[in-house]
């Protein structure tokens, strides 16, 4: 019971916060007293107890036995007991406190003469003990009691806050009296607030270290003092950013191979195990950034994991940009874009498919054109949606759903949605087999927003059913409850993490491959279904396929990839991929003879596809993929093609399908792009693929 009373209180004071962060936050209990105050003691402004008279003393346990409490006001409720009560119960209750106050420095503040008046004869009942207020009147005559609100508050000015690094930040300020002192604080936008511990030393120059703040967010503050006999004092809302001197921003995009932008990814940048979510337009910003070198992990249970490395100097800002594959979703019309339940099924009140914006609300689909829900008026509805899918046991598998909330002239918490999986497969939402996700429900605002919920688990069973479950209290006001795009997915691909081209090259084809911090030598602008990557150190390079555009690869950028190799037309490729792009630099091209273009076979096994084959007559290191120049004399030219010759022996067939300003028969070029493979008569061989006009200079 004890637990529940804690948490009860906690939850109290965080709704106060939410309403007031100037209220005082005082709990109070007739039993347990001490236990509650051990657990919520920094939480708390004060301490309240039950006492009358002779019970008084009791107070000198409770404040010997919680130290989190000693230098905090402290009051007495419920000046009362079982009737029938003495006539002059308050009197002997004032003349307790007035004892205490003169002997102890933690002193009672205010005592509150609580009565009852439940079926006309409980306890204090004015109605039927009406000396109390004779009582009270003589008690207020006899005994003079003075608390510290006689005393003017504790003045607080010099306020400064001081972020130190990533995660701490200094708050500094003084008062005109040494007292103790605290500081609550909170994330913009946040509903619960933290705080610091309640020192107990007095002091004119305060000084607290917060720990664990998130960089880059803006945070709001109170600071509180108390010394007896002046009041509590609580100081106006302060703010301050987050961001240390000399750090850096990172930001960047996370959108889908077919072109969405994706809402609520999470990137966590390590070290330091932070993270941010994209929003509704899949743009994310990490503000505070420490200069160094750090990985960033794109996740989300629907699409394929994507990494990338990025440098951030003193002060300054860098741009990520994750383009992710999307898994395979076992639920049947996750996104109801069916347009109808199908495939799922309702229970208890259940829910209605809805078409474009609900003029409930109003309320949009997260994406597509349909979602379900729920609105009631005047009375609450509950019930939910569940579907169940078959599984491979022993597998990790991860649901989720977008979750939307709102309400109109109602409590919060009264319209709420949860997430629910049923490993064993069972269809009965009142199972304790189903694990749920905690209640998703809007706080302060009336109008909710789609917010993510997710589960992973194991399986256990060849089936599991996913719940999509809404619940609705009270009768007074409108509740809105809402699901889209419900998914359930299975791990990411299983890649090899390969450190170099070569390595990937060397994988059969339909292995998944990963590759981090490669250099893009070609953007979207260059070709439509593809753009190429190589390793820094120039050895090796490989082409990055899709049928999607455009890419955002931007030529110099480093580049990760998580993919599967294939091949296309004699050369190594990695398809459905998923990437992520930083700023990098710009390399310039290996300059080759053409009896050095192409190269010979690396590796290469006509029956798996791993390796890289070579050219007709091809001699030295296989260089396909890679970002090349050279130069000769136009021997011919042909439709989107020429074909030079630089005197080594070798014809070279140059691609100029993307170049405009072509050259004729005699003329002299510089040429520059892509090494890669021309098919003619069943043999491969040399081709020099331009990527754009600037790529071939004509000298003569």
């Amino acid at each position: 019971m004890n637990n529940q009373y804690n948490n009860a209180y906690l939850q109290a004071r965080f709704a106060i916060h939410a309403a007031n962060p100037y209220a005082y936050w005082v709990p109070g209990a007739p039993y347990g007293m001490e236990s509650v105050v051990s657990y919520a003691g920094d939480f708390c402004d004060g301490m309240a107890t039950h006492g009358e008279g002779s019970y008084i003393s009791g107070l000198s346990a409770l404040d010997n036995n919680t130290p989190a409490g000693r230098t905090k006001p402290l009051y007495i409720t419920e000046m009362c007991g079982a009737p029938p009560n003495r006539p002059d119960l308050i009197r002997s209750t004032y003349r307790s406190i007035r004892d205490w106050n003169a002997t102890q420095s933690h002193k009672v503040e205010a005592a509150l003469r609580f009565v009852y008046f439940e079926f006309y004869q409980e306890y204090s009942s004015l109605l039927y003990e009406p000396m109390q207020s004779g009582d009270f009147e003589d008690a207020a005559a006899e005994v003079e009691c003075i608390n510290s609100f006689a005393n003017p508050y504790i003045v607080i000015s010099n306020v400064q806050a001081t972020p130190v690094s990533e995660t701490t930040a200094t708050i500094t300020w003084t008062t005109d009296v040494p007292c103790t002192g605290q500081v609550e604080y909170w994330r913009v936008g946040e509903q619960q607030q933290s705080l610091s511990a309640f020192y107990g030393t007095n002091t004119t120059n305060h000084s607290i270290t917060l720990t664990n703040l998130s960089p880059g967010e803006t945070y709001e503050f109170v600071l509180k003092n108390y010394v007896s006999p002046r009041p509590l004092t609580l100081s106006k809302v302060y703010s301050f950013a987050q961001i240390p001197s000399g750090s850096g921003t990172i930001t960047g995009y996370v959108r889908s191979i077919t072109g969405e932008y994706l809402d609520k990814v999470r990137v966590t940048r390590n070290p330091g195990n932070y993270s941010v979510y994209t929003s509704s337009n899949g743009y994310f910003i990490m503000k505070g950034v420490a200069p160094g070198t750090y990985t960033l992990t794109a996740s989300e249970g629907g699409v394929e994991t994507a990494t990338a490395t990025v440098t951030i100097n003193a002060g300054g800002m860098k741009s990520v940009v994750f383009v992710v594959r999307n898994k395979t979703n076992l639920l049947s019309n996750g996104g109801f874009e069916a347009g109808s339940l199908s495939s799922w099924t309702s229970y208890g009140n259940g829910m209605q498919i809805v078409s474009g914006t609900w003029s409930n609300g109003p309320t949009p689909p997260h994406t597509g054109n349909y979602f379900v829900g729920q609105s009631r008026s005047g009375d609450a509805y509950s019930g939910g949606l569940y579907q169940r899918v078959p599984v491979t046991i022993g597998q990790t598998y991860t649901a989720r759903v977008f979750s939307r909330v709102e309400r109109e002239n109602c409590p919060w918490g009264e319209a709420r949605n949860r997430l629910g999986v049923d490993r064993s497969g069972g269809t009965n939402p009142a199972s304790t087999n189903i694990v749920w996700t905690s209640g998703d429900y809007p706080y302060t605002h009336d109008y909710g927003e789609w917010r993510l919920l997710n589960l992973t688990f194991t399986a256990t069973s060849s089936y599991a059913t996913i719940f999509l479950d809404y619940r609705e209290v009270g009768a007074s006001g409108r509740k809105i409850n809402c699901f889209d795009d419900a998914g359930l997915f299975g791990p990411d691909l299983a890649a090899v993490a390969c450190p170099d081209v070569r390595t990937a090259k060397n994988q059969p084809n339909n292995t998944g491959v990963t590759l981090t911090g490669r250099i893009a030598t070609s953007g979207s602008s260059d070709f439509t279904d593809r753009f190429y990557i190589e390793d820094p150190d120039r050895t090796s390079g490989i082409m990055v396929y899709t049928s999607s555009s455009p890419w955002m690869a931007v030529e110099g950028y480093a580049v990760s990839v998580t993919g599967t190799m294939t091949t296309i037309d004699g050369e190594r490729a990695i398809t459905n991929p998923s990437v992520s792009i930083s700023a990098g630099q710009t390399v310039d091209p290996l300059f080759m003879i053409n009896r050095e273009i192409g190269g010979a076979d690396h590796n290469y096994s006509s029956s798996t596809g791993a390796g890289q084959r070579g050219v007709v007559g091809g001699v030295g290191v296989n260089n396909i993929g890679l970002f090349i120049s050279s130069l000769g004399r136009v021997k011919s030219v042909g439709t989107g093609y020429i074909v030079v010759d630089d005197g080594s022996g070798v014809d070279l067939r140059v691609d100029t399908s993307r170049v405009t300003n072509l050259p004729t028969t005699g003329n002299y070029v510089i040429i520059k792009g892509i090494s890669s493979l021309h098919y003619s008569d069943g043999n491969y061989y040399r081709l020099l693929r331009c990527r754009r006009n600037a790529d071939l200079q004509i000298v003569q």
